[in-house]
């Protein structure tokens, strides 16, 4: 497992997927830090714990803005991957258990 992860990261080194899944993750901390900086009424409420509408909020925002395109992202790019490096033979051959 280890050596697949390695290699796939390795095939996209010099790739700017990394980056953009990086800046993705930032972005969507920042954005959720400053909805709280401009209205933090709408996390805090006295006597109830705000961990848990802060998680919710992020979660849902993350699933449905973040989620789709991150996976759209994976896809094309390992897609894009073997086919530059003209692998499709040794990904077919792979046993599937």
């Amino acid at each position: 497992m280890i050596n697949s992860i390695s290699a796939e990261l390795l095939k996209m080194r010099k790739s700017s997927i990394v980056w953009l899944l990086w800046l993705t993750g930032l972005g969507l901390s920042l954005s959720i830090a400053v909805i709280y900086v401009w209205g933090p009424e709408s996390f805090v409420t006295m006597g109830k714990n705000p961990w848990t509408k802060y998680t919710n909020f992020s979660l849902s925002l993350f699933s449905m803005i973040v989620f789709p395109f991150f996976v759209l992202l994976l896809t094309s790019s390992n897609i894009l991957l073997e086919h530059r490096s003209n692998s499709w033979k040794s990904i077919f051959t792979l046993s599937n258990s």
